[in-house]
């Protein structure tokens, strides 16, 4: 039962990634297939037919995952704007402080319901690599260890013209269209999420002492935990952060980061990410401002994600067979000449 179950899913996902290769006008010598593989060692196919794969464990433990390109399909994202709407007005426990962002809490079913929407073919665009259904597999993986069981949802203020977001008024964000020749809106140096919006989540956690526990014993992500150190390392480091125990976990990241000599916001980003609890992720929404983009003016908003996920090397990892020409897509995208080096910032 268990295997015919998996079968199921692996059938559903390989028919969203075909829907996504007709999508994109691409044949399959061109586009990078995957199949996801059994933990208990099931084979995808018969040996013979192999020879071109390879097994490809994924994590997203301790990274960052945003959108930077967009359709521009007037239809498409104003379905994707009410699919976005909808969903948050869904979530219970809203907040909003003097800083204008608008906040939510969503469990880890929620997320990944939510996930399971926006992953769909047509919503995501296909050069946002990162955004396959391995990412909602991950999230979904955690069960078992107790990972990501709460998520911070927050929608940020930004500084363009206002315009309600599930019902609520919001001054959106603006990002410059870097490719008006093209049939998608592309951001600059493909990056939506600003530094010091990872930090927005970890202003709500009180540091207790038995968060803190947990913070020391999070070891560095490797393949083996064998000969891992602490993420934190003992002495100076634990010290500064257990000096903040009683206050925000924002104000240990700080500390943290004063101790190895950080200052600039967006070298920070290890510091949160390794602050922050394994049972909490953060989402991002950046309601994007088009007034501005071509082809999209009429739009209310095209909807931008990103998703920071905390450091821990207690993350299940979820397996995949990949093709060869997978695997050269991913190097050649992770190589762009345009892609953002978060530590720019």
């Amino acid at each position: 039962m268990d295997w015919f179950n998996h079968i199921a899913l692996a059938e559903e996902e390989l028919k969203r990634e075909f829907d996504h290769m007709l999508d994109a006008r691409l044949t399959p010598a061109d586009y990078g297939l995957r199949v996801r593989q059994h933990p208990d060692g099931m084979m995808v196919t018969a040996l013979n037919k192999m020879a071109h794969g390879e097994s490809r464990e994924v994590t997203f433990a301790g990274q960052l995952v945003q959108t930077a390109f967009f359709a521009r399909n007037v239809k498409r994202q104003q379905n994707n704007a009410q699919l976005v709407e909808r969903w948050l007005s869904g979530l219970s426990a809203f907040r909003s402080y003097d800083d204008g962002h608008l906040r939510w809490t969503a469990s880890r079913d929620q997320l990944a319901s939510f996930l399971n929407d926006i992953l769909a073919p047509r919503f995501i665009h296909e050069k946002c690599s990162r955004f396959g259904p391995e990412l909602r597999m991950f999230v979904r993986a955690q069960e078992q260890a107790g990972g990501l069981l709460e998520w911070t949802v927050i929608v940020p203020e930004g500084g363009q013209k206002a315009a309600k977001v599930a019902g609520r008024l919001l001054n959106l964000t603006k990002r410059s269209d870097v490719t008006k020749t093209q049939n998608y809106y592309s951001l600059s140096k493909a990056n939506v999420q600003e530094p010091k919006h990872e930090m927005l989540d970890l202003d709500e956690i009180d540091l207790t002492e038995e968060l803190a526990g947990g913070l020391f014993a999070k070891l560095e992500i490797r393949e083996s935990a064998a000969s891992a150190s602490p993420l934190i390392k003992p002495g100076t480091e634990v010290d500064a952060v257990r000096s903040c125990i009683g206050q925000k976990v924002s104000k240990a990241v700080e500390a943290l980061a004063s101790i190895r000599g950080k200052t600039a916001i967006g070298a920070k980003r290890d510091e949160m990410r390794q602050l922050r609890p394994a049972a909490k992720g953060l989402l991002l929404i950046y309601p994007l401002d088009t007034s501005e983009v071509l082809g999209l003016e009429e739009v209310s908003f095209v909807p931008a994600f990103a998703l920071s996920f905390p450091a821990t090397d207690k993350a299940r990892r979820v397996q995949y067979r990949v093709n060869s020409v997978w695997i050269e897509k991913q190097l050649a995208r992770f190589n762009l000449e345009d892609t953002l080096n978060e530590t720019d910032w």
